[in-house]
């Protein structure tokens, strides 16, 4: 997995708890204190700051869910670094 690959997992894991919650991408940027496009640019994967992705699991409801996504993505990457 490459590194463009992880930002859109991440992105979409984002954007998906977020739509879960009924958050738009305007309000989830005022709770960030960042402009709107760069949560749109965060759930594409074209932004990875990492204190968005901390404010999502703070305000959404589904820190769980991101978690156990870190963790696979963690495992995939420790994985590939074995195979080489």
């Amino acid at each position: 997995m490459n590194n463009n690959d992880l930002l859109i997992k991440i992105g979409e894991c984002c954007r998906r708890a977020r739509e879960d919650d009924h958050i738009t991408q305007k309000q989830m940027a005022a709770y960030c204190g960042v402009c709107q496009q760069n949560i749109s640019k965060f759930e594409t994967g074209l932004n990875n700051s990492c204190s968005i992705l901390f404010r999502y699991m703070a305000i959404c409801d589904h820190y769980r869910d991101l978690m156990d996504l870190l963790m696979k993505i963690r495992n995939e990457v420790l994985s590939d670094g074995q195979n080489d």
